[in-house]
């Protein structure tokens, strides 16, 4: 639309908009709150009615208050004044997906994403969130396993979409129409001596947690996975698969000691346990770990067998983890059962009394049976065809290893930004980074050729983003910008206005990250791989 169209237009429907959103307002006003607030928003809706901004402030307010219609219908009046900025747009879709509705929220994020090309990694991770939003209700209200391969994985960087992304997520626990939760769970059961089970069913890409409440499974949390390239279980050295069994955590080994493909820290499993050395399985090296790439986590099947999350749900997950103590079970597909069913088969493991009894879990083949004992866990396989049992002794790292490598990684964490600046040194670009104390610098590789993603552990001082202008060569502009919560970091992202490489030196408490223009190599995506698999 021509400019001078959309104003003579306007008028009117600024002025309906305005009317609708001061009913709006007062019906949101919750008693007891302050009046100033609303005054405020009425005075700035009066005095600016064509201000875009305006109109995405209101939609944060009234989402706030739970007004998630009113909050669409404000976002929409932003776009409508605002059509080629895509935070708006996003806004949108945000909400759209709040209010359920999938395909305006597609559109919005979509017209975002055309707005700004490198934007597109925000749609993808949006759709992610979209189809656990939808997983996550299947849980809720029908057979978990239904359609798992028509479905992309769980959420991968919601947080990352926008903060209002965090209410959807959540919204996803309390819908279902006041139905009663239809349980399924995996065939395990937790004695004495255990607390949690994880489990990754690879047709779904996920990894699932569960933990122990009296005597029944909780599914706590799902988190999105990234598996073998290899369809089916593991048998070979080498075949890029991920095997099917039941594992154990042995060791924490810290990113700092590792390749950076393997991001934070990696968890190493028992694999080939005592029951894949007798089915002649081989290979060694299969890992839980993180990773070094954007989005990894969210591709399917892009290892070379082991396990891979994003960083910061890897953090999640390992402080809920006891090394030798936490079953992890993989499969292709997990013999989910009723709940009610699956208690009824699990009530005669209840009479064992043993108070060193970590867990019995069903495998197709075999039953394990983990006892903790002063050497490690003694792990039992009893053949479902009455063939000879078979022991192993799993031994892993102390609890007070454990518990202080997860000191340092808070520890990291709570580091601050001290400054950063953009500067060139004999005709070579820098960012430079200073930080209250040494932290890692790890480089994420995109797959954009005009942008260079990084992260540190720690916020900056009052969590705030900060944007630096370069001159362009090759930095354009470099976005300093707080994420995570309970485990926070910060990303760096490097806008360059020409294809660049990049290396990184540190010295004490200050990084930086050199650029060298005019390299034909450019930022690119760099694939990594495992140590084995």
């Amino acid at each position: 639309m021509r400019p001078g169209r959309e104003r003579r237009g306007s008028h009117g429907l600024v002025l309906f908009w305005v009317a609708l959103f001061l009913v709006a307002v007062s019906a949101a006003c919750h008693a007891g709150e302050p009046v100033a607030e609303k005054e405020r928003l009425l005075a700035r809706l009066r005095s600016h009615p064509t201000d875009p901004q305006v109109f995405a402030d209101l939609a944060t307010w009234l989402l706030r208050r739970g007004e998630v219609a009113r909050a669409l219908e404000a976002a929409q009046e932003a776009v409508r004044l605002a059509p080629d900025a895509p935070q708006f747009r996003r806004l949108v879709g945000i909400l759209a997906a709040l209010r359920g509705d999938e395909a305006r929220a597609v559109a919005a994020l979509e017209r975002a994403a055309g707005a700004d090309p490198e934007a597109r990694v925000l749609l993808g991770d949006f759709r992610l969130a979209q189809a656990w939003f939808e997983y996550r209700k299947a849980i809720w209200a029908a057979d978990p396993r239904r359609d798992l391969e028509d479905r992309l994985r769980a959420l991968a960087a919601v947080r990352e979409i926008a903060p209002e992304a965090d209410r959807f997520i959540e919204l996803g626990a309390e819908l279902g129409d006041g139905q009663e939760m239809v349980g399924w769970l995996p065939p395990v059961y937790l004695g004495p001596a255990g607390d949690r089970v994880v489990v990754v069913e690879k047709s779904a890409q996920t990894l699932r947690l569960y933990r122990k409440v009296g005597d029944r499974l909780v599914l706590e949390e799902v988190f999105p996975c990234s598996t073998g390239r290899g369809v089916g279980a593991k048998k070979l050295e080498g075949d890029g698969k991920t095997p099917d069994g039941v594992y154990l955590i042995t060791d924490f080994l810290p990113g700092n000691r590792l390749a950076e493909f393997y991001g934070d820290f990696a968890l190493p499993l028992n694999y080939p346990n005592a029951w894949d050395r007798r089915e002649g399985r081989t290979g060694h090296g299969i890992w839980i770990h993180g990773t070094d790439r954007l989005a990894q986590a969210s591709w399917a099947r892009e290892t070379r067998g082991c396990i891979v999350l994003r960083n910061s749900d890897l953090l999640e997950l390992a402080e809920r983890l006891e090394p030798g103590g936490t079953p992890v079970v993989v499969a292709e597909r997990v013999g989910f059962v009723p709940a009610d069913r699956w208690e009824g088969r699990a009530s005669r493991f209840l009479s064992d009394s043993a108070r060193s009894l970590v867990a019995v879990v069903e495998f197709p083949g075999f039953t394990a049976t983990m006892e903790r004992t002063d050497d490690g866990t003694v792990v039992t396989y009893a053949p479902a065809d009455g063939g000879e049992i078979l022991r192993e002794v799993v031994r892993a790292i102390p609890p007070l290893r454990w518990s202080a490598l997860f000191r340092e990684l808070r520890g990291r964490a709570r580091a601050e930004l001290l400054g950063a600046r953009v500067g060139r040194e004999d005709d070579v670009a820098f960012v430079e980074i200073e930080t209250s104390w040494p932290v890692r610098l790890r480089g994420l590789h995109s797959g954009y050729a005009r942008r260079a993603y990084f992260e540190i552990e720690g916020l900056p001082s009052g969590g705030s983003p900060l944007v630096l202008p370069g001159d362009g060569r090759p930095i354009e502009e470099v976005a300093i910008l707080p994420s995570g919560r309970k485990w926070p970091r910060t990303r760096i992202v490097v806008s360059l206005g020409e294809s660049a490489r990049h290396r990184t030196e540190r010295e004490g408490r200050v990084w930086r990250i050199r650029f060298e223009p005019d390299v034909a190599a450019g930022v690119a995506a760099k694939s990594g791989g495992e140590r084995d698999g």
